[in-house]
């Protein structure tokens, strides 16, 4: 068996710990802004867009990140929240697309 030093243990538990605070509160934006918006993003009425859900989230993803290359700190947290929100449902809209 492979000795594992303390410290290297102990840094894993934080990583753990701090990973599991960081989703916990992604999951929770996530389930708190689709309960406003409804399924707005995956589910769109298309009433001026016929875009997919994935072209939409990829759109709003550039967005995003022309915000942040853009330097207004200000905001940064928000929209690296943000992000985090769109590439988690890229990731739904992908599954869906596959799984019908």
């Amino acid at each position: 068996m492979r000795y594992i030093s303390k410290k290297h243990e102990s840094d894993h538990e934080r990583f753990k710990a701090d990973a599991k605070e960081v989703l916990d509160y992604a999951y929770a934006m996530l389930v708190e802004k689709n309960r406003h918006y409804r399924d707005s993003i995956l589910n769109p009425v298309k009433i001026f867009s016929q875009a997919t859900p994935e072209e939409r989230i990829l759109d709003r993803l550039d967005d995003k990140v022309s915000r942040l290359a853009q330097g207004n700190s200000d905001d940064d947290e928000d929209v690296v929240d943000d992000m985090i929100g769109y590439l988690v449902m890229l990731k739904i809209a992908r599954k869906r697309g596959k799984n019908g």
